[in-house]
């Protein structure tokens, strides 16, 4: 057996060194799987364009060169998506779709 004066020289982990909280980490999956949830119920022209703008992160240029669609197209069935993902997914999700939104300004 070894005497604890012996392990002095041991470092405590501190709480970064732990990783994410499992409650936290649950909490986000949960998050993720009921918004992409949402997102797959979206009718597919809308769905498109949310998903290459949102998660792919591509430019509203970019979705739209790519669709062959004008880009206004492409802003106005985004808007549409985030709308009807509010409407969905109520308090669960605002805030993801919030940053959404405010991406259609560029």
């Amino acid at each position: 057996m070894v005497a604890l004066e012996e392990c002095d020289h041991l470092q405590k982990p501190d709480a970064d060194s732990w990783g994410e909280n499992p409650e936290a980490s649950y909490a986000r999956r949960e998050r993720s799987r009921i918004i992409l949830e949402a997102v797959a119920a979206l009718p597919p022209a809308l769905r498109r364009v949310c998903m290459l703008r949102n998660f792919e992160e591509l430019s509203t240029k970019e979705v739209a060169d790519r669709l062959g669609l004008p880009a206004i197209t492409v802003r106005v069935r985004l808007f549409r998506a985030h709308c009807e993902l509010r409407r969905r997914l109520g308090g669960v999700g605002s805030q993801v779709v919030s940053k959404f939104a405010d991406r259609l300004a560029t």
